[in-house]
């Protein structure tokens, strides 16, 4: 083969080699971006993966945080009064009290009633109904709070059978009206002691607990005690 034609071979392989070189580093460079951008992919969708576990979570720990308070939420439900209170000279007491029962927001929702105890501790008795926790958490409308069916005022002196009459029993209590009686079983005070009695009725109803309670207080000159009941517990007594 002549010079010329071997050189022109050479030269060929050479540009061929290069050329070769060339587009390999170039796929290469591609294949190595291509990976990036994959792992780049999927690390933002981890990253989003992330985030949105992050906002579920705080928005649940606010939903608990929410039912926890609704739990402890303390409602207004009566105001008992001391207009005047007397000690003999044997040491013994006589109490005029008045009792009037208020809305949530503290208005009255019948006029007061006077008593005179024969003493001066004050024990309120009351039926109370609880309904379960998850009606309190997302404050259902009606079972969003625990009911309290007062029965009657006595002293430390009186058996509660000869105590004031408050809501007498199977009557509608004066805080529950029209609509509620649509949307929770009237029985449920009706037949208090049956619902209380029978776990699968009162589960039915969404009932958590039934029973009375009788809290009570030692009365003094001159106070007013304010009778409040958890939305998911009981009653309470405190001083004004």
């Amino acid at each position: 083969m002549a010079a010329g034609g071997i050189n022109y071979l050479l030269r060929t392989v050479v540009y061929a080699g290069v050329l070769g070189a060339v587009g390999y580093g170039a796929w290469s460079v591609n294949e190595t971006f291509r990976e990036h951008e994959a792992a780049l992919a999927e690390r933002e969708e981890q990253i989003g993966a992330l985030e949105r576990t992050v906002f579920d979570q705080k928005e649940r720990i606010a939903i608990l945080n929410q039912a926890n308070q609704a739990l402890k939420v303390d409602r207004r439900v009566a105001r008992l009064a001391v207009l005047g209170q007397v000690r003999s000279d044997a040491g013994a007491y006589t109490t005029q009290v008045s009792f009037q029962e208020l809305s949530p927001k503290g208005t009255p929702l019948a006029p007061q009633r006077i008593f005179d105890l024969d003493g001066r501790r004050a024990y309120i008795d009351a039926l109370v109904i609880k309904f379960e926790d998850a009606y309190v958490e997302r404050g259902d409308l009606w079972r969003g709070a625990s009911i309290c069916l007062f029965q009657r005022l006595f002293s430390e002196n009186q058996s509660p059978r000869d105590g004031f009459v408050l809501d007498p029993m199977g009557e509608r209590p004066t805080p529950y009206a029209g609509e509620y009686d649509e949307e929770v079983d009237p029985d449920l005070w009706n037949r208090f002691w049956d619902y209380a009695n029978d776990v699968e009725l009162s589960r039915a109803a969404g009932v958590r607990a039934m029973h009375g309670e009788a809290p009570y207080i030692e009365l003094r000159q001159g106070a007013g005690y304010l009778i409040t009941l958890r939305a998911s517990g009981g009653l309470t007594i405190t001083p004004e």
